[in-house]
C-alpha cells in the first residue's frame, strides 16, 4: 500500500510541476482533480487541463523510471516523437516541452490576429 500512495504522490508532483510551467508560460492550466471510483487506466479526462488552441486540452502525466529511453532518444534529434503499434494509429506521444509551448503561443498569436476585435464583432 506504501508503494501505491508514493506513486500517486509522484503523480500529483508531477502534475503540479505541469500545471505550474504551463502557467508561467502564460496559460491558464489547472489540474484536474482525482475522482475516487475513477479507473487508474481513466481515458476520459486527463491530470491537467489547459486552454490551447482555442479547446479545453486535457493531458495525460506519466512519469516512469527509465521507461521512455528510445523516446527521450528520438527527442535529441527531433522537437517531437511519435509512436505506432502494430494495428494501431500514429500517436504523438512526446514533444519537448519548451518547444510544444512556442508552438502554441505562436498558433494562439497568429489566431488572435485573424479574430475580428471586440468592437468589429458588436457590429
Amino acid at each position: 500500500m506504501v508503494a501505491h500512495r508514493n506513486r500517486k504522490a509522484k503523480g500529483a508532483l508531477l502534475e503540479k510541476m505541469l500545471v505550474a510551467d504551463l502557467q508561467e508560460s502564460g496559460f491558464a492550466a489547472e489540474r484536474i482533480p482525482y475522482q475516487s471510483g475513477r479507473p487508474a487506466d481513466h481515458t476520459d479526462g486527463g491530470d491537467v487541463s489547459a486552454p490551447l488552441c482555442g479547446l479545453d486540452f486535457p493531458i495525460e502525466c506519466k512519469h516512469h523510471k527509465d521507461g521512455f529511453q528510445k523516446v527521450y532518444a528520438a527527442l535529441e534529434n527531433a522537437p517531437a516523437a511519435l509512436v505506432k503499434q502494430n494495428h494501431k494509429r500514429f500517436s504523438v506521444i512526446c514533444w519537448r516541452l519548451d518547444d510544444w509551448l512556442e508552438l502554441v503561443k505562436r498558433y494562439e498569436a497568429a489566431r488572435c490576429r485573424c479574430a475580428p476585435s471586440i468592437s468589429e464583432a458588436a457590429e
